[in-house]
């Protein structure tokens, strides 16, 4: 995780069995609201916890996926956790029937990361979407409090519809892709946090070198310094969960690199050698969080994982504006 973040940066109880869980058809049933919704994600991050998915209800067709890889439940990561940990952020969205959640635990004992995003079909769990981050240098999964601006609650005269926040979201990857931070519309204090790491704004991670030290620098000028230059593609982009109420917009992005990348051009005519680590064929799978204030992207939380290069969509789809 280390080599693509700091390229990103610099350049840019007894286990149940799987068989235990219920499968019955998923029966069309009134939308849960926003209470019942976080009640399934905490009534399955539980069952997790206790490595016993029979405690909660999979639809028969239900797809559930860790790191992009299809697994029963039982498998993977359900039979590894050691136990939740303090840090847990649930999202929710009426309209689609999904809820995810960033939340932290442990691994055998080792700290961890991850991201579960879960639809649900009536009572039933349509979908579970698990991304692991597990420490291998750049992760930070230490994590107790929320970021009480995605806490905040928007003035209803100030609240934008919908379609107008995925709209303001997606200038985002716009503006990585064209290498322009003029594309999106970034607040002043804009600030990003990937795997529990602050990656704008902190002069601690300044990264000597080629590249020159791009961490201090904010959403917009890393953008301008060409750090993500180095992204090929941000492709499929499922927008998952909208709250008009805190302004807020959460859904998982492929972000693809083709490695043939060898240098950085800013938008100041500055060039700059590629660091190795980007100088090859990668994928990265995005669960992105942004906050939107007065029109503006203000904050932005992501669990990320690596993957092999031009790995397959899992749930496919694209929705963006």
């Amino acid at each position: 995780m280390k080599r693509f973040l700091m390229a990103g940066i610099a350049v840019a109880a007894a286990m149940a069995s799987p068989a235990a869980a219920q499968t019955q058809p998923a029966q069309p049933q009134p939308g849960c609201d926003r209470s019942c919704l976080s009640g399934q994600m905490n009534r399955f991050l539980d069952a997790l916890a206790a490595r016993q998915p029979g405690r909660i209800s999979f639809a028969v067709d239900a797809r559930n996926t860790q790191n992009e890889m299809l697994v029963k439940p039982g498998d993977g990561l359900w039979a590894t956790i050691s136990g939740l940990k303090g840090y847990r952020h649930v999202l929710a969205d009426p309209q689609t029937g999904e809820v995810a959640a960033f939340f932290n635990l442990e691994e055998q004992g080792e700290p961890v990361l991850a991201m579960a995003r879960l639809k649900i079909a009536g009572s039933q769990i349509a979908d579970s979407e698990i991304l692991v981050v597990r420490n291998d240098g750049f992760l930070n999964a230490g994590q107790t409090q929320v970021n009480p601006d995605f806490l905040s609650v928007v003035p209803p005269a100030k609240r934008m519809t919908r379609e107008q926040l995925i709209a303001i979201t997606d200038t985002y990857f716009e503006a990585i892709e064209q290498g322009d931070g003029d594309v999106a519309p970034f607040h002043a204090k804009c600030n990003r946090v990937e795997n529990g790491v602050q990656t704008t704004n902190n002069p601690q991670l300044a990264v000597p070198g080629a590249n020159g030290p791009t961490q201090p620098m904010g959403c917009h000028d890393q953008i301008e310094a060409g750090v993500f230059n180095y992204i090929t593609d941000i492709s499929p982009r499922r927008y998952h969960i909208v709250d008009p109420e805190r302004g807020l917009v959460f859904g998982v992005f492929r972000f693809r690199h083709d490695g043939t990348l060898t240098e950085v051009r800013g938008a100041d005519g500055s060039v700059r050698p590629m660091i190795a680590a980007a100088k090859r064929p990668f994928d990265v799978q995005v669960s992105e969080l942004f906050k939107i204030e007065d029109g503006q992207i203000k904050q932005i939380e992501a669990v990320m994982v690596e993957l092999p290069y031009r790995t397959s969509d899992a749930f496919p789809g694209d929705n963006r504006p």
